[in-house]
């Protein structure tokens, strides 16, 4: 597997991360980021991308050419003004699915902030009846 790896250097992605370097399937990984970073891994390659330019991910995608992109990339909170977090959030996943190779996997993960104020959550069983 040749893996893109939006949000890399976040929670959820460095902990994916920390997991595809110990997997013996995955050929390499590009870590992308808006900020250029040195990477300690040989299996992994940090690219200078910025989601929000479509030209910036269309380099990347030819540079890379993955199998599987794993889109961890995003605001998890809403700081700061709307249109830029749409841009962000909205925006970077088109222009990545946009140049996604045909025949690629594509998996989107969110962060547990889309459900709310997680201290007044109840849990569910899934066999519960409604």
């Amino acid at each position: 597997m040749i893996i893109l790896l939006s949000g890399y250097t976040g929670f959820m992605g460095s902990c994916v991360l920390e997991h595809l370097l110990k997997d013996d399937r995955v050929e390499h990984i590009y870590g992308v980021s808006r900020l250029k970073h040195e990477s300690q891994y040989p299996k992994l390659t940090c690219l200078e991308a910025d989601l929000t330019d479509i030209d910036s991910v269309h380099h990347a995608m030819k540079t890379v050419v993955p199998t599987h992109i794993l889109h961890f990339a995003g605001h998890a909170v809403v700081k700061g003004e709307p249109s830029e977090i749409v841009k962000t959030n909205v925006l970077g996943t088109q222009h990545l699915l946009e140049y996604a190779p045909e025949g690629s996997r594509f998996i989107l993960a969110s962060s547990v902030v889309v459900y709310g104020d997680m201290m007044n959550y109840t849990s569910c069983d899934e066999t519960d009846e409604a």
